[in-house]
């Protein structure tokens, strides 16, 4: 049971494709903050004499200030990334600890600012953060084992309809790539497996008997442009596939892996990629 609940917690957490799904993350927490506090009434509310509504609608707002800057701080000012399988269970249940105690601490401020700093306390602080974490913890311990379950029940169920897919390559094709300085790379779209963001560059994974890169000098949006005119579909930021040699495909709580015939690389397929990549698997097999 032990050994099951570490593995649990060393297992890859489902994360948000982007900061504006961050900031929605951060709304709803404030809507609980209000709801929770204007409907039980915890930490003697129950004795406040004003208008209560106001006041909880005042520590939404605050926990919503908050989140959103603990966020950001985290994404542009620490360069913590969670579109990785190093972004675990764990991980996640450190991060949002230290989100409720950091809207804790906001909403502590904002009744010292209610009161004009009069009952401002070391102690009282402290006393605050500490119920906030005992309150939350469970809970979202809870939470953090079921979103990470269903996202993995959602692509392993995926990743199972794709399985009887067989590889299978439309006729050979020569391709050139051209950028907008003139410059062209031509290759043979049957060779080609997958290509990877590095940058300014992009790397075109091609086999001809043997694995072999190609660099290439040009931003992956223009690159996706181009190859998806013949057939290469994008199932995550950095990496575009030939769908063609798709003959493997597994599933975790952050999305899918792709097996590519001959190729030891495991491509990830990203969240916000998942849906697209199966209606394109399905109706490339199907032509």
């Amino acid at each position: 049971m032990f050994q099951q609940l570490v593995q649990r917690l060393n297992q890859p957490f489902p994360t948000r494709a982007n900061f504006g799904e961050e900031v929605k993350g951060s709304f709803a927490v404030s809507v609980f903050v209000f709801l929770f506090l204007y409907l039980l009434r915890p930490f003697g509310l129950e004795f406040y004499k004003g208008n209560l509504l106001t006041v909880s609608l005042g520590f939404g707002v605050v926990s919503l200030i908050v989140s959103i800057l603990y966020d950001g701080t985290a994404r542009f000012l620490l360069g913590i990334r969670k579109d990785h399988e190093g972004w675990v269970l764990k991980k996640w249940l450190v991060y949002v600890i230290g989100l409720i105690l950091s809207v804790a601490l906001g909403n502590y401020l904002y009744v010292c600012w209610m009161s004009d700093w009069f009952g401002f306390h070391l102690e009282t602080m402290l006393r605050m953060l500490f119920n906030t974490f005992a309150i939350g913890i469970f809970p979202l311990i809870f939470l953090g084992f079921y979103l990470q379950l269903r996202a993995i029940q959602r692509h392993e169920g995926v990743a199972q309809s794709l399985q009887a897919l067989e590889p299978t390559v439309s006729a050979d094709e020569l391709f050139v790539l051209k950028t907008k300085s003139g410059q062209s790379l031509s290759i043979r779209v049957s060779q080609l497996r997958y290509v990877e963001a590095q940058q300014n560059y992009v790397s075109l994974v091609l086999f001809d008997g043997e694995e072999k890169k190609q660099r290439w000098r040009q931003p992956m949006a223009e690159v996706a442009r181009q190859l998806e005119t013949v057939g290469l579909i994008r199932c995550h930021r950095s990496f575009l596939v030939h769908p063609g040699y798709v003959e493997e495909v597994t599933g975790n709580a952050q999305g899918l892996k792709l097996k590519l015939q001959h190729i030891h690389t495991w491509i990830p397929v990203s969240r916000s990629y998942v849906n697209q990549v199966r209606e394109q698997l399905h109706a490339y097999r199907a032509e």
